[in-house]
């Protein structure tokens, strides 16, 4: 099986927040690299919303959200 890829975001925690269990597009630069302990680090520069769900990959279910 294919590992997913996971960045800790950077950007305004409340519209972080809000998205959660959303499908979106995020878009910046890298800022920290990924360590063995800790995914790579992202600042928002942009945020596209594309859906209300996310989906699971290769099926037409949409995965429970993600527990806050």
């Amino acid at each position: 099986p294919t590992q997913a890829l996971v960045f800790r975001l950077d950007g305004d925690k409340d519209m972080l927040n809000f998205q959660v269990g959303h499908e979106v597009q995020i878009s910046g630069p890298v800022t920290e690299i990924a360590s063995e302990t800790t995914p790579a680090k992202m600042k928002v520069d942009s945020l596209l919303y594309l859906s209300r769900s996310c989906w699971q990959r290769g099926t037409m279910e949409p995965t429970a959200p993600a527990a806050k």
